[in-house]
């Protein structure tokens, strides 16, 4: 692995870290129960996306020995 590749592990896991603390209770939250549909799928889409950009990052990182399979299976 690079050293750009080990930067950018220890990057994903910081984010993953601060991403896994619960939200802050301060501030005013509405009571409206809409608002709080609209929180929780807009946080169920980043979880998504976030599951997939690591995904990439795997795929990226370690992309040397796909290629062999790649170029040898054709894909």
């Amino acid at each position: 692995m690079s050293k750009f590749g080990g930067v950018f592990l220890i990057l994903l896991l910081a984010a993953t870290i601060n991403a896994a603390r619960p939200p802050s209770t301060g501030g005013a939250r509405s009571a409206n129960p809409d608002i709080a549909a609209n929180e929780q799928l807009t946080a169920l889409n980043g979880a998504l996306l976030f599951i997939l950009l690591a995904a990439i990052a795997i795929t990226v990182l370690f992309i040397r020995p796909l290629l062999a399979v790649h170029s040898t299976g054709g894909g």
